[in-house]
């Protein structure tokens, strides 16, 4: 079973920067049963395990370290929080629309896609709004297509041009250079009006030695 942990918070003598997060609607686990031998084994079929959630990163804050306090194992204790006395911050927002009809999720209608950064904003003292926020865009019209668990190529990307032949092989090793930016970052709207636009390329694949 996947294991991970988390930054609770990172302190110095005098502050502390706490890392604010929360439940995210996908990644959920599979759920383990045991067979009859008494081995762990996994079963198929994506939202098995909803006792165990990944979590999404909300926001970033530095706090003075006697403005905050701790439970016993040294955790910051989120009701001791008081935003108005943080110095400085980054505030992340999300959706989940990108990929829609994943399995592996608990949510449901335009919440039923992979977890999506959408902005970024930093924050002043007290939480004020210091600078516009940066935004990302993933060019959802064109580019945004439904799970499926058989479209992909030999470099793991996106392949639209699937077929259920016979040579699956050929499928996964012939790349699709017109799809392969799907669910990729399309632009990024920095905070003083700049724009950065991303464009992306197919990988070639041909053989192997003696293959």
């Amino acid at each position: 079973r996947k294991q991970y942990k988390l930054v609770d918070h990172i302190k110095t003598a005098t502050h502390v920067a706490w890392f604010k997060t929360s439940d995210r609607l996908d990644g959920i686990a599979a759920l383990v049963n045991k067979n009859v031998s008494g081995q762990s084994g996994l079963t198929g079929g994506g939202r098995t395990d909803n006792s165990f959630r990944l979590k999404k990163l909300d926001a970033i804050y530095l706090l003075k370290i006697d403005d905050v306090q701790f439970d016993a194992s040294g955790v910051i204790l989120p009701s001791s929080v008081d935003l108005q006395k943080a110095i400085r911050g980054v505030e992340f927002a999300y959706d989940y629309s990108l990929c829609q009809g994943i399995t592996n999720t608990v949510g449901t209608g335009t919440n039923s896609g992979k977890l999506t950064l959408k902005s970024a904003t930093f924050k002043g003292e007290r939480s004020r709004g210091a600078l516009p926020p940066y935004s990302f865009s993933y060019n959802h019209e064109q580019k945004n297509p439904s799970y499926n668990k058989d479209q992909w190529d030999r470099w793991g990307m996106y392949k639209a041009n699937w077929g259920s032949g016979n040579d699956q092989d050929a499928h996964h090793r012939n790349t699709d250079p017109s799809s392969v930016d799907a669910w990729s970052l399309a632009q990024i709207i920095l905070s003083d009006g700049g724009l950065m636009t991303m464009k992306y390329e197919s990988d070639d694949y041909y053989k192997v030695q003696d293959s």
